[in-house]
C-alpha cells in the first residue's frame, strides 16, 4: 500500500463502507453457492509478490483483489500490482486460478474473489507483514549528574521504543530525548509494531548506565573471548581475560579466575555457540555508556577427522615389520607367529602386550629378510615361536635361534596352545581371562584386544563346551573376570555355566550383532575406548594377520583396536568413536589401502 500515492482514494472508501454498514445495508460478502475456495500461500511481505490460489471454479470469469475492510461493498482494489485484478476466464470446471498481489505497505487486508458480475464469493484476511530499516543505535549521555542523564532516540516508523518499560511519545519530532533519572541505569528496547518486523539479526535492546555522584564512570575495554574448537564437544572451551572493572559469565555461569591466572578457560559441551557476557562493575562503563558487552563465541559440534596414519608393506609379514618399527626401539622379548594360519597365533596378542613385545610373521618354513632384520634390530634377548613344528618349523626355529634363545609355546591342537601362551601367567595371576571361539578369527581378535587393554589372556573355546586344556589353563589361572566374547550363537551358554563351575566366576558376555559390533562392545566393556583416548587403531574384519599385529602396539600407547569393513566404518564401531573418543586426534590404519581404505570416519557403511 502507497499512501503518498492514494490516500484519498483508501480513506474515502473505508469512510463510505462504515456508513453503509451504519445504515444497515449488507456488509457481509454472499455466501458461494459453488463452494468456492481462496487460499493466501505463505506469509506476505510489504513490496513482495505473494500468491493467491482461487479453487473449485466453474467455467466463468474471475478477479482476485486486494481491499482495506471486509466489507461486502468494498471492492476497491488497494494492491499496487495484480496479474488477476482484471477478469480472468476459467474454461474448464473445478479449475484452480493461481494469482499474484503485490502490496507495499505492512498492514491488515482482505483478498476477495470477485465474479463476472463482480459478485464477492470469497473474503479471506491477509496480513501483510513489513520489515523496519536499520535501527538508529540509542545514544546516552552521561551528564555526571543525575537530573539531566538522558537517552536520545530517532523516531522510526513501525518501531516502538521504550525506556525502562515505558513507551516513548515522540509526539511527531523525528528524535526524543529521555531524561533517565536517579537510577543510573536505562533499559532501552525496540519492538516493531503490529504487521512490522526488525530486520533479520538486528539489535533490539540496550542497557545503559550513569554516574551516580561527581564523578563519572571509568570507560573498559573488553577484550574479546577466543575459543578452542576441538573435535566433538566435550573439549570446546572459551578463554576470557582476567580486567579490571568486568565480571564474566559463559552461557550464564559466571567465570572464576584461579589464583593469580589472568585468563580463565570454561568449557563448554553443549555443541552449540556459546553466548560471553561481560558485564561492568560499579563505577565503570563500556563506550557509550553500555553496562554490558555480549559476544558470540562460533563453536561446531562436528567431530574433525582425525589424522590418518598408515602401517603398511608389501606383504602381512612386511605390515607387522612395520608396526614393530614405528612402536619398539628394541625389545627384550619377540614374538612370531605365522602370518597364514591364525590359529595358534590368535592367543599371541595378548601375551605380547604383557611382554611388551611386538608379534611378528613369519611363513611356515621360513623367515623372510625384512622380518628377520628387523629381529636383529631389536636385539631381543628371548623368542618365543607361538605354534607348534607344523605351524611354524624347525627350520625357522634354527634361523631364529640363531639371534637370540628361542621358546616354542605350543600344544596339540589350537585350544592347547592358547593354553601354553597363557602360560606366560603365573597361576593364578590372571585378573581377567577372555574365551573366544577357536574355529574362527573375528571375534579372538577383538578379545585379544581386549584382553591385552586388562592385562589378560585369551583362551580358546569350541561354540559349546571349553576342551579340557581351556579348562585346566582356566582353574589353574583363577582369574576374577571372564569375558565370553561374541553372542550365544558363537559361545553357547553352555560355556557360560561351565566358566562358573570351574572358577565360579559369572562370565559377562560382549556382543553386537556382527563382528564389526562385538569389536566396539568389546572396546566398552574393557575400557580401552575412553575419553582422553587421542589414538585408536583400525583393521580390517575380514582377515586376522593385520590385527594380530596390531593388538600389542595398540595395548603399548593405551589405544583400543576396532575391526572395520574395507571401504567405511561399521555404524556400531562409528557410535562408540562418537560417543566415547571424544579426544580423538589421529587414526592408525593396519594394512595396505588395498585391505584397508583411505575413507573418512564420516563414511557409515550402509
Amino acid at each position: 500500500m502507497n499512501f503518498e500515492k492514494k490516500p484519498t482514494v483508501r480513506r474515502a472508501a473505508l469512510g463510505a463502507s462504515l456508513a453503509i454498514a451504519a445504515a444497515g445495508v449488507l456488509v457481509a460478502p454472499p455466501a458461494s453457492a459453488a463452494g468456492e475456495t481462496l487460499v493466501v500461500v505463505g506469509t506476505p511481505q510489504a513490496g513482495s509478490a505473494f500468491t493467491v490460489n482461487a479453487g473449485a471454479l466453474a467455467p466463468g470469469s474471475y478477479k482476485v483483489i486486494l481491499t482495506m475492510s471486509d466489507l461486502g461493498t468494498d471492492k476497491t482494489n488497494v494492491a499496487e500490482a495484480g496479474s488477476c485484478t482484471t477478469a480472468q476466464t476459467v474454461a474448464a470446471p473445478t479449475t484452480t486460478l493461481s494469482c499474484t498481489l503485490t502490496e507495499n505497505t505492512a498492514a491488515a487486508y482482505y483478498a476477495k474473489l470477485l465474479d463476472g458480475s463482480d459478485a464477492i464469493l470469497k473474503s479471506v484476511a491477509v496480513a501483510v507483514k513489513g520489515t523496519t530499516p536499520a535501527l538508529t543505535a540509542p545514544i546516552a549521555t552521561d551528564a555526571a549528574a543525575t537530573a539531566t542523564d538522558k537517552v536520545t532516540l530517532t523516531r522510526l516508523d513501525g518501531v516502538v521504543w521504550t525506556v525502562n518499560g515505558t513507551a516513548v511519545d515522540f509526539a511527531g519530532a523525528a528524535t526524543k530525548e529521555v531524561l533517565v533519572g536517579a537510577t543510573g541505569l536505562a533499559a532501552v528496547k525496540a519492538t516493531p509494531a503490529a504487521g512490522y518486523s526488525l530486520p533479520a539479526g538486528a539489535q533490539d535492546t540496550w542497557n545503559f548506565k550513569f554516574s551516580t555522584g561527581a564523578s563519572p564512570l571509568t570507560t573498559v575495554v573488553a577484550p574479546t573471548p577466543t575459543a578452542s574448537d576441538q573435535p566433538g564437544t566435550a573439549q570446546d572451551t572459551v578463554t576470557v581475560t582476567k580486567t579490571a572493572g568486568i565480571t564474566w559469565t559463559v552461557n550464564g555461569a559466571p567465570v572464576t579466575f584461579s589464583g593469580t591466572n589472568t585468563t580463565a578457560s570454561v568449557y563448554v559441551t553443549t555443541g552449540k555457540d556459546a553466548t560471553v557476557v561481560a558485564t561492568s562493575d560499579a563505577g565503570y562503563a563500556f563506550a557509550g555508556n553500555l553496562a554490558a558487552q555480549s559476544f558470540t563465541v562460533k563453536l561446531t559440534d562436528v567431530k574433525a577427522e582425525p589424522a590418518s596414519t598408515r602401517l603398511s608393506g608389501a606383504s602381512r609379514m612386511d605390515t607387522a615389520v612395520e608396526v614393530s618399527k614405528k612402536y619398539w626401539t628394541t625389545a627384550t622379548t619377540v614374538y612370531v607367529a605365522n602370518g597364514w594360519r591364525y590359529a595358534d597365533a590368535l592367543a599371541a596378542g595378548p601375551a605380547a602386550a604383557k611382554d611388551d613385545a611386538p608379534l611378528l610373521l613369519v611363513q611356515e618354513d621360513g623367515v623372510p629378510t625384512s622380518v628377520l632384520d628387523e629381529i636383529k634390530r631389536l636385539k631381543p634377548a628371548r623368542i618365543h615361536i607361538v605354534g607348534g613344528t607344523s605351524v611354524v618349523s624347525s627350520g625357522v626355529e634354527a634361523t631364529l635361534n640363531a639371534v637370540a634363545p628361542v621358546t616354542r609355546l605350543a600344544g596339540g591342537t589350537r585350544y592347547a596352545t592358547a593354553a601354553a601362551v597363557a602360560g606366560k601367567w603365573a597361576d593364578g595371576s590372571a585378573p581377567v581371562v577372555y574365551l573366544a571361539l577357536g574355529e574362527n578369527f573375528p571375534d579372538a581378535l577383538s578379545g585379544g584386544s581386549g584382553a591385552a587393554g586388562e592385562d589378560g589372556a585369551l583362551l580358546l573355546s569350541t561354540k559349546t563346551t571349553m576342551t579340557q586344556p581351556t579348562m585346566d589353563a582356566l582353574k589353574r589361572l583363577k582369574p576374577k573376570k571372564v569375558v565370553l566374547v561374541g553372542g550365544t550363537d558363537v559361545l553357547a551358554d553352555a560355556v557360560r555355566l561351565e566358566v562358573k563351575d570351574a572358577v565360579g566366576v559369572d562370565a559377562a558376555r560382549y556382543a553386537g550383532a556382527d563382528r564389526y559390533a562385538t569389536s566396539a562392545a568389546v572396546a566398552l566393556g574393557a575400557g580401552t575406548a575412553v575419553p582422553a583416548d587421542k589414538v585408536m587403531f583400525l583393521a580390517t574384519g575380514l582377515n586376522f594377520p593385520d590385527a594380530l599385529a596390531g593388538v600389542p602396539a595398540a595395548d603399548k600407547i593405551g589405544a583400543p583396536l576396532f575391526l572395520s569393513q574395507p571401504s567405511c566404518m561399521p555404524a556400531s564401531v562409528k557410535s562408540v568413536v562418537d560417543k566415547n573418543l571424544t579426544g580423538l586426534t589421529s587414526t592408525v590404519r593396519l594394512g595396505s589401502e588395498g585391505v584397508l581404505g583411505n575413507f573418512p570416519l564420516t563414511a557409515v557403511c550402509a
